[in-house]
């Protein structure tokens, strides 16, 4: 079939894997596939969908990116200056730039496997970083609470997370 020849990698056998070059991983993933994504995105979300989705207030990606730091306020700059669309295929190039750098990277795990460990090791260690930091502030607020007989806020950063848990009618653990 033509998907199993356009995107074959690696032929029967692993070492195969290994002569695979840099551009046949990147310019391949580009061409056969994100460029056409970013096309038939723009496409369907700014320009077939664009007024549908402001009427009915739906909250994308592109609104997020509007209010965050460093992108947005260039972003709402240009917004200034240029049409709407023109400054939404500016944001869809930034999504570009960023995704084929992350590509890049994803060459080299592929060549090392000991680039690629270290990198799930380290997604691993921050993901139990990220809970343990989370626990342990929902925890303090709560034991704070409990000692002092007054409602301790819990933090912006743990109801962004997980809002319910501002709204707990009992305290954790009962």
């Amino acid at each position: 079939s033509l998907g199993a020849t356009v995107f074959r990698i690696c032929d029967t056998d692993a070492a195969s894997c290994g002569n695979v070059g840099f551009v046949e991983l990147v310019g391949g993933s580009l061409v056969r596939f994100y460029l056409w994504w970013l096309i038939l995105y723009y496409v369907w979300i700014f320009v077939a969908l664009g007024s549908y989705i402001e009427r009915h207030s739906y909250q994308t990606l592109w609104d997020r990116i509007l209010v965050m730091k460093p992108v947005g306020p260039m972003l709402q700059n240009m917004l200034k200056a240029w049409p709407k669309l023109v400054v939404q295929l500016v944001y869809l190039m930034v999504h570009l730039v960023f995704s084929t750098a992350t590509m890049c990277v994803a060459v080299v795990l592929w060549h090392s496997q000991i680039a690629h460990f270290t990198f799930v090791c380290a997604i691993g260690l921050s993901t139990v970083k990220n809970a343990a930091e989370f626990y342990f502030e929902v925890f303090q607020s709560k034991y704070e609470e409990a000692a002092s007989g007054n409602k301790v806020p819990v933090s912006k950063k743990v109801l962004a997370a997980s809002g319910a848990l501002g709204e707990l009618a009992q305290p954790l653990g009962k």
